[in-house]
């Protein structure tokens, strides 16, 4: 689990028919615990690089690979994954990403978060033999997790909000439906996190796809001592997030997507922050003063 991986983008071109458009993509490589920032104006072809890699596409879009290739090779494991975009087994492949959409995918507002944050793990074991049979060492394992994300990084932002005093205990209790939007969305990216480090095989690759959308200043912080926190525990973890500015501590290169071309840039390179951020420190988490 969480092996070293590597990957490159050769000679890429994507094709937009319907914009007639084609974006070129240096030759680039990714490394083991790499933290990308993708960036470029709306409609670019950010959330469109993403999608190449977990092999998606909504039937509205239209585009294509019609040059080059990406590959990925689990070094640990000397296990090749050339041209993914036709690899024939994908599920080996697909097990090693993990993708926080920027649509919002909440769970029923009716549950308590403490259900929210474990059911859908839960729920993730079913076709999974090997989890099957130790249940009950991963769901201890499991309870464990998602008392420490709330007391962390939930519990935090409920008690600004409310300024009072909730223990975690009682924000387990708390219906999902009590919840700001930010918080919500936090909820929905712990749930992705939780998966990521509960599921056999996963997490060597996460995709998070315009993570700030709907969070005030408060859970913006969160978010990024979260994956500061994440980072630390899994170093080898690489790591592309779509975002117009710079939120995250430890971001070494960016990849910009332009009208016709990509480009990839190191920490050289003068990052932009966000309104309210600090200068970029590695692996700095931000002091939550309630």
């Amino acid at each position: 689990m969480h092996n070293s991986i590597k990957i490159e983008v050769n000679r890429l071109v994507v094709r937009f028919p319907k914009g007639n458009r084609e974006i070129r993509f240096d030759d680039m490589v990714f490394h083991e615990g790499d933290f990308v920032m993708i960036t470029g104006k709306n409609g670019a072809g950010k959330s469109t690089f993403i999608k190449l890699f977990i092999r998606s596409r909504n039937k509205d879009e239209n585009y294509e690979a019609i040059q080059g290739t990406i590959d990925l090779f689990d070094i640990d494991h000397n296990q090749n994954y050339r041209d993914i975009f036709h690899y024939e087994d994908s599920k080996p492949y697909l097990n090693q990403l993990i993708f926080i959409d920027q649509e919002d995918k909440f769970p029923s507002h009716l549950r308590t978060i403490h259900q929210c944050l474990v059911n859908d793990v839960q729920l993730a074991w079913l076709n999974n033999r090997f989890l099957r049979k130790e249940r009950k060492l991963k769901s201890l394992e499991l309870e464990r997790l998602a008392e420490y994300y709330i007391d962390y990084f939930l519990t935090p932002s409920i008690n600004a909000k409310a300024k009072v005093n909730v223990n975690a205990k009682e924000i387990k209790r708390m219906r999902y439906n009590e919840l700001s939007g930010g918080q919500k969305k936090l909820v929905s990216i712990i749930i992705s996190l939780l998966k990521f480090e509960m599921l056999e095989g996963a997490g060597n690759i996460l995709f998070m796809d315009e993570p700030l959308n709907n969070l005030d200043s408060l859970n913006k912080m969160l978010l990024n001592n979260l994956i500061v926190d994440l980072r630390e525990r899994y170093p080898k973890l690489i790591i592309f997030v779509v975002t117009h500015c710079r939120a995250f501590h430890g971001i070494n290169k960016e990849l910009h997507i332009g009208d016709s071309n990509a480009e990839l840039f190191t920490k050289d390179r003068n990052f932009a922050p966000c309104d309210s951020f600090e200068n970029d420190v590695i692996n700095q988490r931000y002091v939550i003063d309630l």
